[in-house]
């Protein structure tokens, strides 16, 4: 998998603050894999008492009508989340399954389910804003500049760092630890003076996913 060099720009962030942001990347709601927005229904009666009330009935309302078929989504189609008024803030619209705390109810419920991380929460909810598209692992700055004005990611008066390391959870859920260490090593590489392009292969971050590295 290729690294894209936005994991390595440099932020004055201690990652993501709810009591700021407010759930702020939640807002226009998730594509999600249909394989597991089927999971997702199967388990409906577990997420149900974890959502808002308002949206807890009909389950069969809980995405859209939508497809989108794309080679990033396991089975090839995604599905969006449907999106609508949130109680707990409304100034904004945001994903059904946020709760109006802000928490995310399929992440709760995964919790109460006794689910490995990510557990029922989509996978690219789970990375924000880390993105995985197209063989390439980058820093989605598409969807984060938007979000900018509902308090997403402000600079902190901390030290800056790269990316990668204030969402290394993020990272390794993606590539795996082997691939994060690889990628924080060759940053460091970099930083004293070896020179690469736009984008680079990762050594062990293909293989944490099955892809061979080249």
């Amino acid at each position: 998998m290729r690294m894209d060099l936005s994991l390595r720009e440099k932020r004055a962030l201690s990652g993501c603050r709810l009591d700021v942001c407010r759930g702020a990347c939640c807002t226009g709601g998730i594509w999600v894999d249909l394989l597991h927005v089927q999971r997702i229904l199967a388990e409906s009666s577990t997420i149900q008492p974890w959502m808002a009330e308002r949206y807890r009935q009909p389950v069969d309302k809980w995405f859209g009508d939508e497809e989108m078929e794309h080679d990033d989504f396991p089975s090839g189609v995604g599905i969006p989340t449907a999106v609508g008024p949130r109680d707990g803030d409304p100034q904004r619209q945001g994903c059904i399954f946020v709760r109006d705390d802000h928490l995310c109810s399929l992440q709760l419920a995964s919790d109460a389910l006794g689910l490995a991380w990510p557990g029922l929460k989509p996978f690219d909810c789970a990375t924000f804003p880390v993105l995985r598209s197209e063989g390439e692992l980058l820093i989605d700055h598409e969807s984060l500049e938007p979000l900018a004005a509902l308090g997403c990611l402000a600079d902190e008066d901390i030290p800056a760092r790269p990316w990668h390391s204030v969402f290394r959870a993020e990272v390794e859920l993606a590539i795996g630890k082997e691939g994060y260490a690889t990628l924080a090593w060759e940053t460091a590489a970099d930083a004293a003076g070896d020179a690469m392009g736009d984008s680079y292969v990762c050594g062990n971050a293909g293989t944490a996913k099955g892809e061979a590295s080249t």
